[in-house]
């Protein structure tokens, strides 16, 4: 988190050449990471001469990376005390989005987030729509009647709503958003990379298993941040009973977090030879690890990993958990689920998927036709353009309605 924040004056100083002619449409973000560059990429590309897009937010990205992207802003985030609670907000945003007046404010909806109140208000006073973007993920029915009545408050503050899939547009559905407003835009990875540059990556992973002495054995992969909520831990537990599935079976884990010291000491303690930790991999040889594998794993809080396995055709065995994201495998047909935390139900999936490689082979090929029709950046590129054009034209309308009123 930077030092200071600067002014609104001093934030557009740096926006660059702003084209008045065109609507503009900000976004605030809580992070700009890496991983997000290309949806933002291919937005800015398909806006030209249609709106001006700019991303405000901390840039989690390398420095070479922010200047060639004329559209993202630098805007670190800040916390203050309210209600006697530690909140977080973009400071100096709200003055700025009354002074210059953008078209469309399109903001990250949580609950949990001050700017995600403050910021709609301030847009709708100045005639702007307001976009709401999130995975929702609020299981309306399992939340107390005070939660579901305050979300009921916070979800009226947008015009319209970018949700990740449709367990999301469920839960909306769920706490009174009309679906009417509702637009889905699947989460999703570059897929283009996947599929225009398979070989190529394929390539790598082989590369991979050489050097770290894998060739010729069965990788059962688990990628991801090592956090609680991943469960990691479970595969290690598992790995007594895993390991008798076949001789050549071993356990690979990419990534870090702060659960990392741990888990390799408790896989050293269980099976130094056959778990192998690689830490964090530099940009793309998570694509390649996944491509080389047999079996991907991921025992808990399902993200954007899945798609990448799906994508590339792998074999893959999930968490049971309601979410967006986790909704683009189904049971059976391009994957398989088993009960959370269930070890003994991860150890019978894991050795179906290896006993059936026909099943595992028509999984997979379903895994890349589901992302194909359902999960392309295109596909979440288009819904959100579409839906920036539909909200400059409610912002059209609003501020001539009020033009109108106060002639």
């Amino acid at each position: 988190m930077a030092d200071h924040a600067a002014t609104s004056d001093e934030l557009r100083a740096t926006m660059g050449a702003v084209d008045a002619d065109l609507p503009q449409v900000w976004v605030f973000q809580p992070a700009v990471k890496h991983y997000r560059l290309p949806v933002w990429d291919l937005i800015a590309e398909q806006a030209a001469r249609r709106y001006q897009l700019t991303v405000f937010g901390p840039l989690e990205i390398d420095h070479a990376d922010i200047e060639q992207r004329h559209y993202l802003q630098a805007m670190p985030l800040h916390k203050r005390l309210f209600m006697g609670r530690e909140v977080t907000h973009w400071r100096g945003a709200a003055k700025m989005v009354r002074q210059s007046r953008p078209d469309v404010v399109v903001v990250t909806a949580s609950v949990a987030f001050l700017g995600s109140w403050t910021l709609p208000r301030v847009a709708r006073r100045i005639g702007a729509a307001v976009v709401g973007w999130s995975k929702v993920n609020n299981r309306a029915g399992h939340t107390s009647w005070v939660e579901r009545r305050l979300k009921r408050r916070f979800f009226r503050r947008f015009d319209l709503f970018l949700c990740y899939g449709e367990c999301s547009r469920s839960e909306l559905r769920e706490l009174g958003y009309p679906e009417s407003r509702i637009r889905i835009a699947q989460n999703t990875i570059d897929t283009r990379r996947i599929f225009d540059e398979r070989e190529i990556i394929a390539a790598r992973g082989e590369q991979l298993r050489q050097e770290q002495g894998l060739t010729g054995k069965k990788v059962l992969l688990c990628i991801g941040r090592m956090a609680p909520q991943k469960r990691q831990a479970d595969l290690i537990t598992a790995w007594h009973d895993l390991r008798t599935l076949d001789p050549d079976l071993v356990l690979v884990f990419v990534g870090r977090g702060e659960l990392y010291e741990g888990l390799l000491q408790a896989a050293e303690e269980t099976d130094p030879d056959r778990i192998l930790f690689t830490g964090a991999v530099p940009e793309g040889d998570d694509y390649a690890w996944i491509a080389t594998s047999d079996l991907v794993v991921i025992p808990g809080a399902v993200g954007l990993a899945l798609n990448q396995s799906l994508a590339f055709g792998r074999p893959t065995i999930i968490a049971d958990e309601p979410g967006a994201d986790a909704e683009l495998l189904r049971h059976g047909e391009n994957g398989w689920r088993y009960p959370r935390g269930d070890i003994q139900a991860l150890v019978a999936a894991v050795r179906h998927a290896l006993a059936n490689p026909a099943e595992a082979a028509r999984v997979g090929a379903a895994a890349v036709a589901a992302v194909q029709d359902k999960a392309t950046i295109e596909r979440m590129v288009e819904t959100m353009d579409r839906t920036f054009m539909e909200a400059i034209h409610l912002s059209k309308k609003r501020r001539h309605k009020a033009k109108h009123r106060g002639a």
